[in-house]
């Protein structure tokens, strides 16, 4: 039997991940987002998520303690396990991260988080701070997601008779391996007879469950083995792109000496860019693809303004970011949400968000900064230069559309602000994610040599410009 890392080895995972669900998991953000800037917020979100469950809006066992339902205290940790939400032993504000965000503000939908996350999720982990100083001494540099994967492609595509996993499979042969490289080593250990390494049984099960709720595994009806989806065997060759990224040690987290091990683990696996968010191709999607994983319709940034209406600008001190959308009282939107009927929040978190912090980078570089509630998401004037920002939140399947989008409603703010005010503005479009996906990595050139405009991405804190014009590159070298 192969030897582990270190004694008592094992993947570490919260067991409640492998059976959440779509609607619970947007009950557990609602929870999270009702609670924020509560006194007591962990209370708060189970009361919030008590009622929920009592409308059969959520399937979450309540987990009576003492006559006391208490859903919250063990669901959360749901959260935290997959970036959507900073851990509560560090900050118990109950903040979401930008994925969990993108989540909450409906921009990616369940399939999309879960298939990301789970490919994403590594040994050392700045979440599992017990395990964190031996997984980096012992060298372990792993993705069990990744590796899982890489078997099952090597052996569909080498024509298996058995294209499965089973959870003794895991333990015997693939638990040894310290990093993603060694796939071939675990390979050759799953056509050998040998003992298993029996005490990680319930974290590889629990592992198992929650693959088969991505979109590249599904369990088998008779073996409880794992193996790949259709849509994962009808597209191996994207698959295999993904493995070399994933597997990459460079694209790795690893803590830094003497830093805050937890506040950088969320920084970076909480914030994926744009391009390491998983997607199936449009062509290969299963029909009932966008209903059984997105929570309610798309969200709305951008109201139907008012025909002929003069742009109305108001100064940006008076914005008000809508990062709480739900209500005190619990008569709330996301009961709308989850009850499948439309919603009526005008923008979103993360959009708002980046409102906010583009602003005050704009009000730092001496521009005066105002903003119409209905149209302008952001003008900017200092001296002679006048400059309007579009902000667009993008996932994997609306890329395209929200540039297209963003790119018309910047056309004709340009053409009403020149009537209205006597002047052509530089116009800016910002969307978030860090680098653009090579499917869209053309629109630089569109947007600066079709159009005259600017684009910006804002990942992590950090605006990047795509093109070179002064206005954007004023804000990104700041």
């Amino acid at each position: 039997m192969a030897s582990l890392p270190y004694a008592g080895y094992t993947w570490t995972l919260t067991q409640h991940e492998g059976k959440i669900n779509a609607r619970d998991l947007y009950g557990l953000l609602a929870a999270a987002t009702f609670a924020q800037g509560s006194a007591r917020p962990g209370q708060a979100a189970n009361r919030y998520l008590v009622d929920l469950s009592s409308k059969g809006l959520v399937s979450l066992t309540r987990n009576v303690r003492e006559q006391i339902e208490s859903p919250w205290r063990d669901y959360q940790q749901v959260l935290p396990e997959l970036g959507l939400m900073r851990s509560t032993r560090t900050d118990r504000s109950l903040s979401l991260t930008p994925m969990g965000e993108l989540f909450f503000d409906r921009v990616i939908g369940f399939g999309e988080l879960i298939t990301t996350q789970a490919l994403r999720l590594q040994y050392p982990n700045g979440q599992k701070q017990a395990r964190l100083a031996k997984d980096v001494a012992s060298g372990v540099l792993l993705r069990p997601a990744v590796l899982i994967l890489r078997l099952l492609v090597e052996l569909f595509e080498r024509g298996a008779e058995r294209a499965e996993l089973t959870a003794r499979d895991v333990e015997r042969a693939i638990l040894p391996a310290k990093r993603n490289s060694d796939w071939p080593e675990a390979l050759a250990r799953l056509s050998t007879v040998g003992g298993s390494h029996q005490h990680a049984r319930r974290n590889v099960q629990d592992w198992l469950k929650l693959l088969a709720k991505t979109d590249l595994f599904q369990t088998t009806s008779t073996r409880g083995a794992i193996r790949l989806t259709r849509l994962a065997e009808e597209n191996t060759s994207h698959l295999r792109n993904i493995l070399t990224r994933l597997e990459d040690p460079g694209t790795f987290w690893l803590p830094s000496a003497g830093g805050d091990a937890a506040a950088s683990w969320f920084r970076f696996y909480g914030s994926p860019a744009t391009v390491d968010l998983w997607h199936p191709a449009l062509e290969s999607m299963p029909v009932d693809y966008i209903k059984d994983n997105y929570v309610g319709p798309p969200p709305s940034e951008d109201p139907e303004p008012r025909s002929n209406r003069q742009i109305s600008l108001e100064d940006f001190g008076s914005f008000v970011p809508n990062v709480r959308r739900i209500p005190h009282e619990l008569k709330i939107d996301v009961e709308r949400l989850l009850a499948g009927q439309a919603a009526q929040a005008r923008g979103t978190t993360l959009h708002d968000r980046i409102v906010l912090e583009l602003g005050q980078r704009l009000n730092a570089l001496a521009f005066r900064v105002r903003f119409d509630p209905d149209s302008i998401d952001l003008e900017a004037r200092r001296g002679a230069d006048h400059a309007l920002f579009e902000i667009k939140t993008i996932g994997p399947l609306n890329t395209t559309a929200r540039l297209r989008l963003g790119t018309g409603q910047l056309i004709e703010y340009r053409r009403r602000y020149e009537s209205q005010f006597d002047a052509t503005p530089n116009c800016v479009l910002v969307v978030n994610g860090g680098d653009l996906p090579s499917a869209v990595s053309h629109w630089p050139d569109v947007l600066e040599k079709g159009a005259d405009m600017g684009l910006l991405t804002y990942h992590d804190g950090v605006f990047r410009a795509l093109t070179g014009g002064p206005i954007e590159r004023s804000v990104a070298s700041f």
